[in-house]
């Protein structure tokens, strides 16, 4: 019996919520009918991205687009267009020598949201031996580096903001060491139909932090953090209503948008506290165990304004000292790597609004 002829390729999707695929592929002496080539099992997954978050609707991997190339006999490349995401792919006859390949994540219109490395002409390179086991070979399949577009609107309901009505709004990039003040954005303020709106394009694409405050006559009159996801070639719009109340070759594909995880509560916060009183609520992150080498850092906000080093802790006990009014309490969980370059993989918010009287 010929000898099995494998290279595995596993290509990692860094593009949220992913699983990597693993299956046995058992070969026989009839898969290869040309003892001198090689045999392609590719196994592609695309999976669902549910966003969390201020971003594009869809991040979904739904196709592939797979480009094999000999780097010295072109004639035998080949290449796969819009091979469906979660389907097993084989060829035979892979000549022997040394091959490159460019994979391009699509959604289901098929815009093209992510590459190897985030570059859509970057290839990886793999050799395939006659009668040798080669591989595996790492690809890292990321969102397209590159811009997008985002658009906000605030609107807030009658008689919550005495003109003149002024806003003091950031959007802080994920990693950025600076101070919030060095990333002002501007919003344009109509009073009379109590909305503002900002629309900003060509923003580098990756995740950003927002904080919001709403000022009326110089007085807070609300304040929010959101996490936002801007993505290459796409446009991130979000409204924030202020109401009343609140060889052979063995590919695998997976499909990892870096999307936002889910935040939920240990237990329903109070819609209202008397003075003097706490607010004890815990964030709980989905999945619970972060991506292998990252871990969950929290950052709590108040009014949109951060509540510093004695507030990064999943749960917090807060609000005593709060005067009566209404307040907005966020927290901010960050996917952050645990060694240099300490790289940041994703940014998820949640918040709620409660009242002390």
């Amino acid at each position: 019996m010929s000898k099995w002829i494998w290279i595995v390729l596993a290509i990692l999707v860094a593009l949220s919520g992913c699983e990597l695929f693993s299956r046995d592929f058992y070969l026989t002496e009839t898969d290869f009918p040309d003892k001198n080539a090689g045999m392609l099992v590719m196994l592609l997954d695309g999976s669902s991205i549910a966003t969390k978050t201020i971003a594009p609707a869809d991040m979904v991997v739904a196709k592939y687009n797979l480009t094999f190339t000999h780097t010295t006999a072109p004639a035998n490349n080949f290449t796969e267009v819009d091979w469906p995401a979660a389907a097993v792919y084989s060829k035979n006859g892979l000549a022997p020598g040394n091959w490159t390949v460019a994979a391009v994540a699509k959604d289901s219109t098929g815009f093209q949201i992510g590459a190897i490395s985030g570059v859509v002409a970057q290839t990886a390179p793999f050799t395939i031996t006659a009668g040798q086991i080669t591989g595996p070979v790492a690809l890292n399949i990321i969102p397209i580096i590159g811009t997008g577009d985002l658009s906000l609107t605030l609107t807030w309901p009658v008689g919550a903001a005495t003109t003149p009505v002024t806003m003091t709004t950031y959007l802080v990039p994920a990693g950025a060491t600076g101070p919030v003040t060095d990333h002002p954005i501007t919003f344009i303020i109509n009073e009379a139909s109590r909305n503002a709106t900002c629309s900003l394009t060509a923003k580098n694409a990756g995740y950003y932090t927002l904080q919001t405050q709403l000022f009326g006559a110089g007085t807070l009159v609300w304040g929010w953090v959101d996490s936002v996801r801007i993505v290459n070639g796409k446009n991130a719009s979000g409204t924030l209503a202020l109401t009343s109340g609140t060889g052979g070759l063995t590919l695998q594909v997976t499909s990892d948008m870096q999307n936002p995880i889910t935040i939920n509560w240990s237990a329903t916060p109070p819609a209202s506290i008397t003075v003097g009183q706490s607010i004890t609520v815990t964030a709980q992150p989905v999945p619970t165990t972060p991506t292998a080498g990252y871990a969950y850092t929290y950052q709590w906000y108040l009014d949109g304004v951060s509540l510093g080093t004695g507030y990064q802790t999943a749960g917090i006990t807060y609000g005593s000292t709060l005067a009566p009014r209404d307040y907005g309490l966020c927290v901010v969980v960050t996917e952050k790597q645990t060694a240099s370059p300490f790289g940041i993989r994703t940014i998820s918010s949640k918040g709620f609004n409660f009242n002390v009287h």
